[in-house]
């Protein structure tokens, strides 16, 4: 696989999502609007990888993306703005704002 490959969609996804970020105002525009997309159109997953809402012991996984049916990724979904705090407190993890994180790309970019 050649990571590469995955620049031009990821910065055109990035430019596209940048402008409109104001219009992310719930989890599932999130969802819709940037994490299916990214997935999709930046990172060339296809519908079949994603198990959505899935039932574990801590509650629901919003994305388990899957690679040859093996589980590759878990992905909590958030609106913009809302930092899972506990999710990241409970597995030792730092979490970041979407939109920091669509921002810090673009302005890596404009560089």
């Amino acid at each position: 696989m050649d990571v590469d490959a995955f620049e031009a969609p990821l910065a055109a996804l990035v430019k596209d999502i940048g402008g409109r970020l104001d219009e992310v105002e719930t989890e599932a525009d999130a969802r819709f609007q940037i994490i299916d997309r990214l997935l999709i159109e930046a990172l060339g997953w296809t519908h079949d990888d994603f198990r959505m809402e899935r039932h574990n012991t801590s509650g629901y996984t919003d994305y388990l993306v899957q690679y040859r049916g093996t589980p590759a990724l878990v992905i909590e979904a958030k609106r913009i703005g809302k930092l899972p705090i506990d999710t990241a407190r409970r597995h030792d993890r730092s979490a970041y704002r979407t939109r920091q994180l669509i921002e810090r790309k673009a302005n890596a970019k404009a560089d």
